[in-house]
């Protein structure tokens, strides 16, 4: 193929979508008005590439796409005449090119990608292609689509590595958005990619290694000696390796340390949401994590990117608080350009809160420049400049951010679910870290089934029936927090449920999905289930929903009724409590009476056509085979249907 050929054909394969990336729908509408007016002259080819005159100026494109081509005029970037010229060629049919930009990323070799882009900025790629998954859209032309940094990145067929064009992120930052778009598609046609070790990170290994040791060998310690026999200095190891799982970068794996220290010191001071069943089921995971690849370590603090700007829609607002100790704010915001969710929150620990209430901050200034209050945001429309957001979509309180409110917030667009079946909650069986927008939805159900508040469970739970029949629960577990959001939605009459929907947050428990209310809306508009009688930072609220903040799904706790509804369900449940049964007391007297219980149900996993099952269920009892039955059962239980 000749070289003007492949220019031609280049061009041929763009999209009007593409060029008002590149340029935007003025500088488009122009080109276009200049090209149906004749302004576009032929195209004559030398060996600077293809050659045309628009409206008097000079414009040459190459092979790398419209993002490289030239032209004579003093506008920077792509202009008006380079968008002119290249509607001109997408005109030509003979330059119609049957070439796949998927077929050519697949193609490179590792020798091409580091003589594009270089080692560092495939590093930092490489990273940013893990943190943030993208959307691919193949064919001749292929699109990256990272929702959450609100770019896109378009590869033309025969433009090569130089011709990507980038929508999106600072410009500094558009190399390391394409090689990490040129890394995921590689990926998705199973040519990954990873960078060598760096040397300087060889002290990290060496302690990670002793670290990962150290824990396996106290979990498993702990569950030999019997979680009922736990002592307050059982608790205080448990909290040092945390430290240390820190130091060795092993984030993921220190944050459940702690949080099973936090638990089992719950537990020795007979706390009533204490249990040691859930402790048992957090140390399997992180045994599970320490023979873990090293991928899943996670990240010590999510870095914030630059995004641009954001059109976003007030939504909801919620206090919360954890059993970790954390009290904060949070706010839920729609982004309608990329639909996905965003969050905003204010935290403090609770033994260092400094005079840090959530209530006040709700009423008082910020987050940004230009917001009133979050009050005030959570109820508008508003545009946000320069802003920041990490991989989950949480935005930063960055200076640099502006806030332009324009409207009050309409959610009578927004995404709603009305066939339960269709909810995409549940996460990745294993050990991938889930993202918690997941849980956000906005439910509309056919039926309301009220149930009177049960003072034996002490919570209200409603069932949820879809356009189908499909039923899940919402379930508000009382305490001192929650008691007056309990009356308030007792109070709630048929009428005021008539066509009203339930923005909830959906989490997967043993196999099913419950929902905790945040909001109702009525008629696209939003009212606060937990903030509605907040007036002013110095009003007393009448309640506080003990609910976590978007990334501490995992501390989220929920009374569930143990009801199997399965054959193969009623297994895992009746293994699960085998196994708690012998860890709770320790590894002795119980042993052969669990072994005759674990046998039964080896033989009703081989019933039930689950042979792997059974020949853990069959393993000689001990604390290693324990935690890793436990381990596997519970990735059964929120991988089995509801």
């Amino acid at each position: 193929m000749s070289r003007e050929a492949a220019i031609r054909q280049t061009h041929a394969a763009l999209t009007l979508e593409v060029l008002e990336a590149l340029a935007n729908k003025g500088l488009l509408r122009r080109a276009q008005k200049d090209l149906e007016r004749g302004e576009v002259a032929a195209f004559e080819m030398n060996d600077v590439g293809l050659i045309a005159s628009v409206s008097g100026q000079q414009v040459t494109l190459i092979e790398a796409g419209p993002a490289k081509a030239t032209c004579s005029c003093p506008a920077p970037g792509v202009c008006q005449h380079i968008v002119a010229a290249c509607l001109k060629l997408m005109q030509d049919p003979v330059a119609a090119s049957t070439a796949s930009a998927y077929e050519e990323w697949s193609a490179f070799t590792e020798a091409d990608l580091l003589a594009a882009f270089g080692l560092p900025t495939l590093r930092s790629a490489y990273e940013l292609s893990l943190a943030h998954e993208p959307e691919i859209v193949r064919g001749s032309v292929v699109t990256v689509r990272f929702a959450t940094l609100n770019a896109e990145v378009v590869a033309l067929p025969g433009a090569g590595l130089t011709g990507i064009i980038v929508n999106g992120l600072t410009e500094r930052k558009h190399s390391q958005l394409a090689a990490a778009a040129l890394l995921s598609v590689r990926r998705a046609a199973g040519i990954a990619w990873e960078p060598p070790v760096n040397v300087k990170e060889g002290a990290a290994p060496m302690h990670r290694e002793e670290a990962l040791k150290s824990v396996a060998s106290l979990i498993e310690e702990a569950a030999g000696n019997g979680l009922a026999r736990l002592s307050p200095a059982m608790v205080e190891r448990f909290d040092a390796l945390s430290i240390s799982a820190q130091t060795a970068e092993l984030h993921r794996l220190s944050l459940l340390l702690h949080r099973i220290a936090t638990q089992m010191g719950d537990w020795l001071h007979k706390r009533p949401h204490a249990d040691l069943g859930q402790i048992f089921g957090e140390m399997a995971t992180a045994y599970a994590l320490v023979h873990a690849a090293p991928h899943l370590a996670g990240v010590g603090r999510d870095s914030y990117i630059e995004v641009g700007s954001l059109d976003l829609t007030g939504v909801a607002a919620w206090p919360w608080r954890t059993p970790s100790g954390y009290e904060g704010l949070t706010l839920l915001f729609w982004d309608s350009t990329n639909g996905v969710w965003n969050t905003w929150t204010d935290a403090r620990p609770r033994a260092f809160q400094g005079g840090f209430s959530a209530l006040a901050r709700y009423s008082q200034p910020g987050p940004w420049d230009g917001a009133e209050s979050p009050a005030r945001l959570v109820y508008s429309r508003f545009r946000l400049m320069n802003a920041k957001r990490n991989r989950w979509g949480r935005l930063s309180s960055s200076a640099q951010t502006k806030a332009l409110v324009t409207s009050h917030a309409d959610l009578s667009r927004l995404p709603a679910c009305d066939d339960w079946t269709a909810l995409e909650v549940t996460p990745s069986p294993g050990l991938r870290e889930r993202d918690p927008r997941l849980a956000y939805q906005i439910l509309c159900p056919e039926n309301w089934v009220r149930q009177p508040y049960d003072p034996i469970s002490q919570c209200l739970s409603w069932r949820l029936h879809d356009r189908h029949g499909h039923v899940i629960e919402m379930r508000l577990a009382f305490d001192d927090l929650t008691e007056t959001a309990i009356k308030r939605l007792e109070a709630l009459s048929a009428a005021d449920l008539k066509n009203a929907r339930l923005l909830g947050r959906c989490l997967p428990v043993q196999g099913r999905v419950l929902v905790q209310p945040l909001a109702l809306i009525c008629d696209g508009q939003a009212s606060s289930l937990h903030l509605a009688n907040v007036k002013s930072a110095g009003s007393t609220p009448s309640v506080v929903a003990p609910i976590p903040e978007d990334e501490d799904l995992d501390e989220v706790e929920i009374e569930v009724p143990a009801t199997c509804q399965s054959a193969i369900s009623d297994l895992i449940f009746a293994a699960i409590s085998a196994t708690e049964w012998l860890v709770e007391s320790g590894f002795g007297s119980r042993n052969s009476q669990v072994a005759e219980r674990l046998d039964e149900l080896a033989k009703q996993a081989a019933a039930l056509g689950l042979p792997k099952l059974q020949k853990l269920l069959s393993a000689a009892p001990s604390t290693r085979n324990c935690l890793r039955l436990r381990w596997i059962l519970g990735v059964m239980q929120r991988s089995s249907p509801h």
